[in-house]
């Protein structure tokens, strides 16, 4: 099943507007949309690829949950904040795009999305919320850009073949276990002053675990 809007009276897919939605494959927007509702396409299991149009400013709490075979997302600049847990339990998304205008990811947003290989947060996002890419646990390529300040409490907890991870100066603060039970992290590198670190935020890393400082040009090992 294949699914459009009108343009004119759909400005934004109400709440639970299409939850348990099985038979739905693929989805066709107008470019009048300006929202997803809360748990508008939750457990949608059939659905395999959203397009977002630019325009759109808001996805919903729960939004895109449990879409089971959704595999590639793009999230349009136009989108101030990804909902908490609005892609969470997608278990085979493996492309995901995050433009450049997104400021906040939130909590949960991408939880157990367990086959993401890669994720580039642009400098536009201030703010990682809580758990937001927790149990990634293919996740191997994190690129954090220049431009984000908190990362929040267990945010990549569990990724666990995750082995490096470059923080830029930005950052001012690092949440509670944010890093916690990556068993393969073996190098942090702070390209700029240290943040504030909240307790457990690299637990359990991998046993050869070294964090870096950058410091007169060049990387030194930190010591606490």
């Amino acid at each position: 099943l294949a699914m459009g809007f009108q343009a004119q009276r759909n400005k934004r897919p109400g709440d639970y507007a299409f939850w348990n939605c099985d038979e739905l494959t693929s989805l066709i927007f107008p470019s009048s949309l300006k929202g997803i509702g809360k748990s508008a396409f939750l457990n949608c299991e059939g659905l395999s690829r959203v397009t977002l149009p630019e325009g759109i400013t808001s996805i919903g709490e729960t939004a895109f949950a449990s879409c089971e075979r959704l595999s590639s997302t793009t999230i349009p600049s136009s989108v101030i904040k990804i909902g908490d847990r609005a892609f969470s339990n997608c278990l085979r998304l493996i492309n995901l795009t995050i433009s450049q205008g997104v400021t906040s990811i939130g909590e949960g947003a991408f939880r157990s999305c367990g086959n993401l290989p890669r994720v580039i947060i642009p400098s536009s996002v201030s703010t990682i919320g809580k758990g937001a890419f927790e149990r990634c646990s293919r996740l191997t390529s994190l690129t954090i850009s220049e431009g984000i300040a908190n990362i929040g409490r267990e945010a990549f907890r569990d990724c666990s073949i995750l082995t490096r991870v470059m923080l830029p100066s930005s950052v001012t603060s690092i949440g509670y276990a944010a890093f916690g039970h990556c068993s393969e992290l073996r190098d942090v590198f702070f390209l700029g002053d240290t943040p504030v670190l909240e307790s457990n935020v690299f637990d359990s890393a991998a046993p050869e675990f070294s964090i870096y400082t950058f410091v007169s040009k060049r990387f030194e090992p930190f010591l606490n």
